[in-house]
């Protein structure tokens, strides 16, 4: 019996000592590569999105597939590791968000660096570092209705997803430059509200409260809202439940009296926003708006007064930064 003793406790001991040889070098390897580092070339677009880099310290792609690498395993066998980009990454849902065609027309790439750059950068407070952004040709987005294995997908100009931007550019070139404007715009908003979902989430929560408050089921987003829908969770515009706009691409309506939003049509169904539209649509506002043009087209409506002062210190604050 005492030599089983004797033999655990030399297993033991070993082990000891290997967690301890193992625990003494727990830091980094160093040897996984950071694909998020733009370098210098001589390519007239791949130097241009290096200045962009450069000034900015935001990579830009325009493929989604944005390292290759091969790499040994334990068993001397080689393999290759790729990083890919991935928009619709997420732990909330199986289901797509997006989907999107890349773009091979550099001319057009181009002009959608120079749009990053001149327009949406320019914009963003130095303490709001994207994590990157990818340029594609077309967008399409999720549409309401959509089930996993039956998605209605509608055109749109960008996604924010967790792990990058995805911006369409085939129809920079069509826009007039309202429109224009108006994506530097979301898109800005979109990073606002990612920044501000990390580190202002008390205040969000107080933000969300008050349009949450204004219906009877709990969650006032991405609900239906509707005056011939038996399931839907109310009848009133939006602007009601405190929000700027519906969700992308949901209002449907027989004959919109010329007088909307004054007198809604006779028939009309829309969702509400999601929580990440809703913050991007009214920081939107907070730095397109005066105070008095705001409360002009919206003192009305007194829940979207209230989430507006909920946002407004904050987001002018952070530009000043």
């Amino acid at each position: 019996m005492n030599k089983y003793y004797t033999i655990l406790i030399c297993i033991l001991a070993f082990c000891c000592w290997q967690c301890n040889d193992e625990d003494s070098n727990v830091g980094p390897s160093g040897e996984d590569k950071n694909w998020y580092i733009v370098y210098p070339s001589d390519d007239p677009l791949d130097g241009l999105i290096y200045k962009v880099y450069e000034n900015h310290h935001v990579p830009v792609f325009y493929n989604d597939t944005i390292g290759r690498e091969k790499k040994v395993d334990r068993f001397g066998q080689e393999w290759v590791s790729y990083e890919i980009l991935d928009p619709n990454y997420t732990i909330e849902s199986v289901m797509a968000s997006v989907k999107y065609v890349l773009s091979r027309d550099r001319e057009k790439l181009k002009t959608g660096v120079e749009f990053l750059c001149d327009g949406v950068l320019e914009r963003l407070p130095g303490i709001i570092q994207p994590k990157c952004f990818l340029l594609v040709d077309s967008v399409y987005l999720r549409g309401a209705g959509s089930v996993s294995w039956n998605i209605n997908w509608i055109p749109g100009t960008m996604y924010r997803g967790a792990g990058c931007t995805v911006i369409g550019i085939d129809t920079l070139s069509k826009m007039s430059e309202d429109e224009k404007l108006a994506l530097t715009y979301n898109i800005v908003g979109e990073e606002f509200g990612a920044y501000l979902r990390y580190n202002y989430a008390d205040t969000l929560n107080a933000f969300y409260r008050y349009s949450n408050n204004s219906v009877l089921t709990g969650s006032a987003y991405g609900v239906r809202i509707s005056n011939y829908d038996s399931e839907a969770v109310g009848d009133a515009y939006w602007k009601e439940f405190g929000f700027l706009n519906c969700s992308y691409g949901t209002f449907s309506y027989w004959d919109l009296p010329e007088d909307f939003p004054a007198a809604m049509p006779d028939f009309y169904s829309y969702l509400t926003s999601s929580q990440q539209e809703d913050v991007r649509d009214f920081v939107v506002a907070i730095l397109t708006m005066t105070d008095e043009q705001f409360e002009k087209e919206n003192g009305m409506y007194p829940v979207v007064m209230h989430k507006y002062e909920v946002l407004k210190g904050i987001v002018r604050t952070l530009m000043n930064e």
